[in-house]
């Protein structure tokens, strides 16, 4: 039997995926005016119907006109956060009926604009006591779960908004349901709980549909869409981006369009398609230059910068990562700042410039730091484990690793703690100690499963499986690669698929 040295599939860098943008809801009401044929023989009753009619119309129609000027007044005071941690969530701006309230509200959302997220609670909470009308109780507590974003406590963001969701209900406020239960489902989609999330998302789509909002449609497609790509099954994941492309071009929603092709490029690029998958970034990029929407602009630019990198191009990898980090820059936007840092470490990492690396990974953390921006700084002490594990220290890539680990574990994401326990188990790996590496990936497969996650779950399988391999228990290894290529196949990840038959013929050959 010969000596198997195949690697783990599991890839041990940390990649921020690009962002998506957030859409609003719009709805359009109709309404019919009925027409009477009078006849002689009813003369008077006829006449009489017919100015009821009439009557009944005009009001009806004033009304339906008040309705829809509140409807539409509602929607304008729903925007996006654009400088969330996570993409598509909305905030919500209400219109305060005396300058005191207002005055508080606008300092409080200055400080968190400008990542001082404490204080910005701390004048939310002033208005707590206040009398209050519904909607700016749920804008509120919205606007008080997006504040505990930006210090990594989902938990919490996730508790504002059920209370939010729970005035709506009890005012009726259909459209602050349908955009609160998209930040709901968002939030569970960020921590790994992909099932939960797409009960929320689909509850969104519903009130959409029922009150006519194309725009909140083709938004809540999107997002579902996400969530599909989220459980690594790009099919379906591509279904509901086509569907979401197909309504915004319909209706001329220019902001979804740029998102739904953004989004399409990102699961070509999870199925191995390079060349599609920059094709649709392009597209995205040029709709998001000629509408000025300029974190759209650099998100498509830093995913372009990362399709760059996966081809081996790093001078053009680093050209739009510099890019994008120079708009993030220009629009104050510290946590696509973070992100863009780090990519840019990934491809002086690709170049074999370690200190360079290094620095740009440090410059990120630091950022990450100072705005509380905990995910950012998991994924930063992943990337310099990275770095430690190049040069050899495998001591200290363990240290990180654990850090990583603790904090996605502390903010709930579930995914993170999977990538996490798998860069440890492939520091084991590195170690020759057979036994942790197979306990980390048999963790990292608990928690794929439990959350939904198809590809990181044949990921973990393949993992195993050539553990097995190492250790010369080759049909055990057989099982497990075969699992793994089955999954791959079935998300359409062919890449990932043809890589494991590859190692699975290796083992093959060696058993002969």
């Amino acid at each position: 039997m010969a000596n198997n040295s195949i690697s783990p599939t599991g890839n041990i860098s940390w990649i921020d995926t690009a962002l998506k943008e957030s859409m609003d809801f719009l709805s359009v009401h109709y309404s019919n005016l009925p027409k009477d044929d009078l006849s002689i023989l009813i003369g008077i009753v006829g006449l009489i119907i017919a100015f009821i009619s009439i009557w009944y119309a005009f009001h009806s129609s004033r009304k339906q006109d008040d309705t829809n000027k509140e409807i539409l007044d509602k929607i304008d005071s729903i925007k996006p956060f654009d400088k969330s941690p996570i993409s598509n969530i909305v905030d919500f701006f209400p219109e305060f009926d005396d300058d005191y309230k207002r005055d508080i509200f606008e300092s409080a959302m200055k400080f968190r604009d400008e990542y001082m997220p404490h204080e910005a609670l701390k004048r939310f909470s002033l208005l707590i006591n206040q009398k209050l009308t519904d909607y700016e109780k749920i804008a509120l507590f919205v606007d008080i779960g997006n504040t505990n974003l930006l210090i990594g406590d989902y938990d919490e963001a996730i508790s504002k908004y059920k209370k939010a969701l729970m005035i709506a209900e009890q005012a009726n406020d259909i459209q602050a349901k349908g955009a609160t239960l998209g930040n709901v489902g968002l939030i569970y989609a960020d921590k790994g709980d992909t099932e939960k999330s797409l009960k929320y998302q689909l509850q969104s789509l519903a009130i959409a549909r029922e009150i006519g909002d194309k725009r909140g449609e083709s938004s809540a497609l999107g997002n579902i869409g996400l969530i599909y790509s989220d459980k690594g099954d790009t099919n379906e994941a591509l279904q509901y981006q086509l569907q979401s492309l197909a309504i915004a071009r319909e209706i001329g929603f220019k902001v979804v369009e740029a998102s739904a092709l953004g989004n399409i490029g990102l699961i070509y690029s999870d199925k191995g398609d390079t060349e599609k998958s920059l094709k649709y970034h392009l597209q995205s990029l040029a709709i998001a230059c000629e509408i000025g929407y300029k974190v759209v602009e650099a998100n498509q630019l830093g995913s372009i910068g990362l399709i760059y990198r996966n081809k081996g191009d790093n001078s053009k990898a680093l050209q739009s990562h510099l890019q994008s980090l120079e708009i993030h820059r220009e629009i104050g936007y510290k946590v696509g700042e973070s992100i863009e840092l780090g990519n840019i470490g990934l491809v002086y990492l690709n170049n074999g410039e370690l200190e360079n690396a290094l620095n740009h990974f440090e410059q990120a953390l630091d950022i990450a730091s100072e705005i509380e921006y905990k995910l950012g700084r998991a994924n930063q002490l992943g990337n310099i484990g990275v770095i430690c594990f190049s040069k050899g220290e495998m001591e200290k890539s363990l240290q990180y690793y654990h850090q990583s680990l603790s904090i996605a574990h502390e903010i709930g994401y579930k995914k993170g703690e999977a990538s996490a326990l798998t860069n440890i188990g492939t520091i084991y790996v590195g170690k020759d100690d057979a036994d942790n590496a197979l306990h980390c990936f048999e963790q990292a497969l608990d928690i794929h499963r439990e959350i939904g996650y198809k590809k990181g779950e044949a990921s973990d399988w393949a993992n195993i499986g050539l553990i097995f391999a190492g250790k010369g228990e080759l049909e055990k290894a057989l099982q497990y690669l075969e699992e793994a290529k089955l999954i791959f196949e079935s998300i359409g990840a062919s890449n990932l698929a043809e890589q494991t038959h590859r190692n699975i013929l290796v083992i093959k050959t060696d058993m002969k």
